[in-house]
């Protein structure tokens, strides 16, 4: 089918059905991978933790659903793709699902992510660190060859929402706490924030991190 002569040669043919099986597969009214995620977000009873667990399954499923799916077709990408310039097979399908899934929620997943942050750092909820880094880094692998994804849906709304937030509580620390155990305070969170930083997010998310920490705390006026 690939190999022969147009008209033939169906390699043409079959890179569209490639995409096509995706499509359908997100498409589809019974397809659990979508539609439990979106039932989800409907449901009053859901939880931040349970729609990323869920989040995460529909993304986990797709790597597998993809990296076989590529290989039945792995012909393309060995020849036709290679020739015509186009997409991976394994891009084509990342993509997809990066249109009719992930962009579709992507902004719940991230105010799930920040929420739970803030939540740790308050103390009232213990967060499942694993879930939250694999989530974190879907932003990273979504992207493919760029880290454009993870820096404008989730770093940017991440290094803002932290200054914020330590805006907010330094000036109850100031007026509540001694010199001494201010400054202890601002040391604690300099490190643990560090050490979320190095366990959770990109390499270059630390000194970001680091610097919208420390200055509203030390300079709480």
């Amino acid at each position: 089918m690939c190999v022969q002569r147009p008209p033939h040669n169906y390699s043409e043919e079959l890179y569209k059905m490639h995409a096509e099986i995706f499509v359908e597969h997100y498409q589809h009214s019974d397809d659990k991978d979508k539609f439990s995620v979106s039932l989800l977000l409907k449901s009053k009873l859901a939880n931040n933790e349970y729609f990323l667990r869920e989040m995460l399954r529909c993304w986990k499923n797709h790597n597998v659903m993809n990296k076989w799916i590529q290989k039945v077709f792995q012909y393309l990408d060995r020849f036709y793709v290679k020739f015509q310039g186009l997409p991976t097979l394994m891009e084509s399908g990342s993509h997809i699902f990066k249109m009719l899934v992930y962009d579709n929620f992507k902004v719940e997943v991230t105010i799930a992510l920040l929420t739970m942050i803030d939540q740790e750092r308050n103390g009232t909820l213990v967060v499942d660190k694993a879930l939250v880094k694999e989530v974190i880094g879907m932003y990273v692998d979504i992207g493919s060859k760029s880290i454009e994804t993870y820096n404008v849906d989730f770093e940017a709304p991440f290094i803002e929402a932290t200054s914020t937030y330590y805006q907010r509580v330094a000036g109850g620390w100031a007026q509540e706490l001694t010199t001494a155990e201010y400054l202890k305070k601002v040391d604690k969170v300099i490190e643990v924030e560090s050490a979320h930083a190095r366990y959770y997010y990109h390499m270059q998310t630390e000194p970001k991190v680091m610097k919208v920490c420390p200055t509203p705390l030390l300079l709480p006026g």
